[in-house]
């Protein structure tokens, strides 16, 4: 009888106890952990840059969430930064309204960031367009990935311009951009 009670009893506590746990794991979490991102996506998926099936490229697949729930999935950061230049042209919203960008770390694969990874291009990693513009969570990332395949372009998005988008890719620059 008296070992019913306890057990009976104890459960509540035992909540409490899971709860608190849980909020102060919570509470721990670095800044810097990986962004809720969506990268997996449906087979008949394209690109809205160059009509590719993301799918097919899970591995350096990319995507852009607007304010409005919509995920854009890319098949590379190439495609993914191209749209970011021309959001109204590709995504049909101008770039306030984009919740979050996801790329995938080139070391682990996991999804970050875009809005704050760091990137570099012009190397020897290929992509599904062609040279890769590749992503890392840290600068010290990038600098290890360098030693091994040297990068002519490092930047972050936020410092991205029209400019420096004709130099790295020799592409035309989006139209009505300075």
């Amino acid at each position: 009888m008296i070992r019913r009670i306890l057990v009976r009893n104890a459960w509540p506590t035992l909540l409490l106890a899971a709860l608190l746990c849980n909020l102060d794991a919570q509470a721990q979490t670095p800044e810097n952990t990986p962004v809720l991102c969506r990268i997996d996506m449906a087979g008949s998926e394209r690109c809205p840059v160059c009509a590719m099936l993301p799918a097919q490229h899970a591995d350096t697949a990319a995507s852009i969430e607007t304010d409005q729930g919509r995920i854009h999935f890319f098949c590379g950061n190439g495609c993914m930064i191209r749209a970011w230049l021309e959001t109204e042209k590709y995504l049909g919203i101008t770039r306030p309204g984009i919740r979050k960008i996801c790329v995938r770390n080139y070391f682990t694969g996991e999804a970050i960031d875009g809005g704050t990874a760091f990137f570099a291009g012009g190397s020897d990693v290929i992509g599904p367009m062609g040279p890769a513009f590749v992503a890392f969570s840290t600068e010290a990332e990038r600098e290890v990935f360098e030693r091994r395949h040297p990068a002519r372009f490092k930047f972050r998005l936020d410092e991205l311009t029209i400019e420096r988008w004709r130099s790295m890719t020799a592409r035309p620059a989006p139209a009505g951009k300075d």
